[in-house]
């Protein structure tokens, strides 16, 4: 069945939802207000706040001159839906048009293809270090300390490079707990360049029937947590993705 992300406007029972990480709080609220004939909430995703930017309007932003200081919280909230059809979506989007901002498309993502290597890994520490221009960064005086990186792929062993923190799309993941895979590749590539960094888990891509995938709405969940995380924890940070929408996907 098709799945869609729905943006719906703000309400307290989404805000607690998304607080508690939890679909619960809002569960009776979309059920009386949002939910039409053929339409089912995905109660393993909880409301997620999206940010918006404030006095813009909804024109994408230039790619150069962009005010990032006016950006900021609106009050939407995004859901995954199930659909049976597209006349469910037009009942969606024309009964409840009062209640949600829009919905869209939740296309897979996944890592992109690699184009120059094989799978397997290539060189060994020294050359990492080489072509990261290491004994220049040691020179400065740069060691990544106080700086965060968080590393959206697919999960980290945190046995093998301690971790901060982080996220998954399965409710009670523990941040390092993922199996060494090419997430702990590139975390381990970051201490060598940078030893005293911190480094968070953003697990977004999960192993299914011997691939690696994630959902659209999965990603918007990850970044909502990290602004937020980014937020509270205010500093240099770096994001690492290796992850993508792939043409024939959308």
């Amino acid at each position: 069945m098709p799945r869609c992300i729905v943006l719906i406007g703000g309400h307290e029972l989404l805000r607690d939802g998304w607080r508690k990480r939890s679909f619960a709080p809002a569960g009776p609220l979309l059920d009386s207000r949002v939910k039409v004939a053929g339409v089912r909430f995905d109660e393993t995703y909880h409301p997620v706040r999206v940010l918006r930017r404030i006095g813009g309007g909804d024109d994408p932003p230039a790619a150069t001159g962009f005010n990032y200081a006016a950006v900021g919280p609106a009050d939407t909230y995004a859901l995954r839906v199930e659909v049976d059809d597209e006349d469910a979506i037009e009942r969606l989007r024309g009964d409840r048009q009062s209640e949600i901002v829009g919905v869209f498309a939740d296309p897979a993502v996944s890592p992109f293809p690699s184009a120059y290597c094989g799978s397997a890994a290539i060189g060994a520490t020294e050359d990492v270090a080489r072509r990261l221009g290491v004994p220049a960064l040691r020179r400065a005086g740069l060691t990544g300390r106080g700086v965060h990186v968080a590393i959206v792929d697919t999960g980290i062993d945190g046995s093998r490079i301690p971790v901060a923190g982080g996220w998954a799309p399965t409710p009670g993941y523990v941040p390092g707990s993922s199996a060494p895979d090419h997430g702990t590749t590139v975390a381990f590539d970051v201490r060598i360049g940078a030893p005293d960094a911190q480094i968070f888990d953003y697990a977004l891509l999960r192993s299914t029937a011997g691939t690696w995938a994630a959902f659209l709405s999965d990603a918007i969940a990850a970044f909502a947590d990290l602004v937020e995380r980014v937020t509270a924890t205010p500093g240099r940070w770096v994001v690492n993705n290796s992850w993508g929408l792939l043409a024939g996907e959308l």
